[in-house]
């Protein structure tokens, strides 16, 4: 699995590819999440458009992350294509959206945040 990363404004977009399976595979993409929330970078973009295959751990794993990035008064977004996902999560599209943590761009997740971060700034 290859991790690469990038920041716009307060927002830092981590692109995965490959798969998001194993433990150590988890453990490498908390580790970079974690690292986020250590420079007080509280909202974070993971990008997984590129994932070859995500288990149920995995997003388990992602969905800690967000509560944990809510409790410090930002948010974890995942930019994910939504078709490829459905029949291995059934259900998991519908609560990713009404968590507000899944998007199909950067672009749009990018917007969401931004608007966030101006509600945190007044």
């Amino acid at each position: 699995m290859e991790i690469s990363r990038r920041i716009e404004g307060e927002v830092v977009f981590i692109k995965v590819v490959g798969r998001l399976v194993t433990n150590d595979e988890r453990a490498k993409l908390k580790a970079e999440i974690d690292s986020c929330v250590t420079r007080k970078q509280y909202f974070v973009a993971v990008n997984t458009k590129n994932i070859e295959w995500m288990n149920s751990t995995s997003l388990a794993m992602l969905l800690k992350a967000n509560a944990e990035l809510k409790n410090l008064g930002g948010a974890l977004g995942l930019v994910m294509e939504t078709e490829r996902y459905r029949y291995v999560f059934s259900d998991v599209p519908w609560i990713l959206r009404k968590q507000g943590m899944m998007f199909d761009d950067e672009h749009e997740v990018l917007e969401m945040f931004k608007e966030r971060i101006r509600k945190r700034h007044k």
